[in-house]
C-alpha cells in the first residue's frame, strides 16, 4: 500500500514538473476531440439582462440567469453588469477542474489614465518595464478591477514569472487568499476607429474562434511551463463593444472542453477608454 501511494505521488509530482509538451496550438489540436459542444435549448438564457445603460444583450447570461444587475463604483472608475457575476466568479475560481465566461462594463470616471487612483499593486505593474507591447494600462486596470471588486493581491509582475524557456508567458499572477492565479490579459483591437467611433472592420464569430483558440491554448502552454505553479489562469479580455462581447460569449461554449479546461475567462466591455486599446 506504501509503495502505491508513493508511486501515485510521484506521478502527481511528475504531471507538475515544468514543461512544454506542445509548442503550437496545431500540436495540441492533433491530440484532442475539437468537436464543438452544443448547448440545448435548456441552457439558453431568454431574459434581458438590465444595467445602467441597457447594452447588455441576453447572450451575455447563458448559463447564467438573472435580470438584476450589480454595480461596483470606486473614485476614478465603475463595473457593472450581472448580479451573479461574483459569485460564478468565485465558483470558477475555485474549482481548479472548472472553466467558464463572465461578462462585466467597465466606466472610467476620469479623462486621462494618469488620473486614475491606482493601488500599489497597480502602480507596481505600472512602473515595472513589461516584456514589450504597449498593453501596460490594459494589465494595470486588469489588476485594479482583480484587486477591488473581487479582491485579489499581485504576486509577480510579467518579468518576474519564470518558466521553462521556450515557454509562452503570462502577464502576471496574483493570490486570491490562499490561491495563486495566473492572468493572462488580451486587448480587441483593430475593429474600430476609435476616435472616429467608425467601425474599420467587422468583429465575426470566425475572428472571435480564431482569438479563443490561440488565447486559451496560450493559457495552457503557459501554465503547464511556469516554474512557481499556479491553480488555474483568468483570461481577460478587453473590448470596445458590447456586441464584441456577445460574439465571444456565443462562441466560447462552442470550443472544445479540454481547451477552456479550467480557464476562466473575464470580458469586460469598456467604454470612452480610448488609451486601453
Amino acid at each position: 500500500m506504501l509503495e502505491e501511494s508513493t508511486e501515485r505521488a510521484d506521478a502527481v509530482v511528475a504531471k507538475r514538473q515544468p514543461r512544454i509538451t506542445h509548442r503550437t496550438l496545431e500540436q495540441f489540436l492533433k491530440t484532442m476531440d475539437t468537436t464543438p459542444e452544443v448547448i440545448d435549448e435548456e441552457g439558453q438564457q431568454t431574459n434581458m439582462v438590465l444595467t445602467p445603460t441597457q447594452q447588455c444583450s441576453e447572450t451575455h447570461n447563458t448559463k447564467l440567469p438573472t435580470n438584476a444587475s450589480r454595480m461596483v463604483i470606486k473614485p476614478t472608475w465603475y463595473v457593472y453588469g450581472n448580479a451573479l457575476n461574483t459569485e460564478k466568479f468565485e465558483d470558477c475560481l475555485y474549482d481548479q477542474s472548472a472553466g467558464g465566461i463572465i461578462v462585466d462594463h467597465f466606466e472610467p470616471l476620469v479623462n486621462e489614465p494618469d488620473l486614475f487612483q491606482l493601488s500599489s499593486g497597480g502602480r507596481r505593474i505600472l512602473e515595472t518595464p513589461n516584456a514589450g507591447g504597449n498593453s501596460v494600462w490594459s494589465e494595470v486596470l486588469s489588476y485594479e478591477v482583480l484587486h477591488q471588486v473581487f479582491g485579489a493581491e499581485l504576486k509577480n509582475t510579467e518579468t518576474e514569472i519564470q518558466y521553462v524557456p521556450g515557454s509562452k508567458i503570462t502577464d502576471y499572477s496574483v493570490m486570491f487568499d490562499d490561491h495563486h492565479i495566473g492572468v493572462s490579459v488580451v486587448r480587441i483591437i483593430n475593429f474600430f476607429d476609435l476616435m472616429g467611433k467608425k467601425y474599420k472592420a467587422v468583429f465575426t464569430p470566425e475572428y472571435a474562434k480564431q482569438l479563443l483558440y490561440k488565447k486559451l491554448f496560450g493559457v495552457l502552454a503557459s501554465s503547464e511551463a511556469v516554474i512557481d505553479k499556479w491553480e488555474k489562469q483568468i483570461l481577460h479580455i478587453w473590448t470596445t463593444s458590447s456586441s464584441t462581447a456577445d460574439i465571444i460569449v456565443q462562441e466560447y461554449w462552442k470550443i472544445p472542453k479540454r481547451l477552456r479546461a479550467n480557464t476562466l475567462v473575464y470580458v469586460t466591455h469598456a467604454t470612452n477608454s480610448e488609451w486601453l486599446f
